[in-house]
């Protein structure tokens, strides 16, 4: 039975996300409520409502504080001033490792119901700075192009890192992979440098549909 604590106000939140995450990462974010939410934080059922007035509110949190982490580790990549090769490179990989890490909690902010039927207008705002983040790497490789030709290079690039991540997280390379992880290694070290010179190949006429 779980013992009810008292909390100031600031403390209680900051606790519920904890112990949110760490559901999230266990089993996922379709069974918590709101009551397993404070009966995990050991805390009366009607405490969370103090913060968090329904699940999706919650939820929505925790995708945010996802979100961060990922801007996070990404803009101390930019920061590094690497070359746009390995900018590019880095934010990849850096999102195939926390895919690795999180991937119950990549589901909640990518692809739950915070982004279907209608996506919240949290997550669009998180996907706009993300999207700026990675096309300010792009431009820097090809300064001055023109803005549907960044838009598109930025839409490619992540439509393919996201893409490969999404499919090695629900197993459906599994059948195509040889030698387990090697396989997976293999491919993904492949898709990392196409992708990159894709995205920063300044003449791309000669690709034709």
């Amino acid at each position: 039975m779980a013992v009810t604590t008292t909390y100031h106000k600031e403390d209680l939140r900051a606790d519920l996300l904890r112990v949110g995450h760490a559901y999230v990462a266990a089993s996922g974010h379709e069974g918590l409520s709101v009551r397993k939410l404070a009966a995990h934080a050991g805390v009366s059922p009607g405490a969370p409502y103090h913060h968090f007035p329904d699940k999706r509110t919650f939820l929505l949190a925790m995708a945010k504080e996802g979100f961060d982490e990922l801007w996070e580790r990404g803009s101390a990549i930019r920061a590094q001033a690497g070359s746009p090769i390995e900018v590019l490179t880095e934010l990849a990989y850096a999102f195939f490792a926390f895919q690795a890490e999180k991937p119950r909690l990549v589901d909640l902010m990518y692809e739950s119901e915070l982004t279907r039927p209608i996506i919240d207008p949290l997550i669009v705002t998180e996907q706009l700075r993300a999207y700026a983040l990675l096309r300010g790497a792009i431009e820097d490789a090809i300064p001055g192009m023109a803005d549907g030709e960044a838009r598109a290079r930025t839409v490619a690039f992540w439509s393919a890192i996201y893409g490969y991540a999404s499919l090695v997280g629900k197993g459906l390379l599994q059948p195509l992979a040889s030698d387990g992880e090697t396989s997976f290694q293999t491919w993904r070290d492949a898709l990392v440098r196409q992708t990159v010179a894709a995205a920063i190949l300044e003449n791309t006429s000669d690709f034709k549909r």
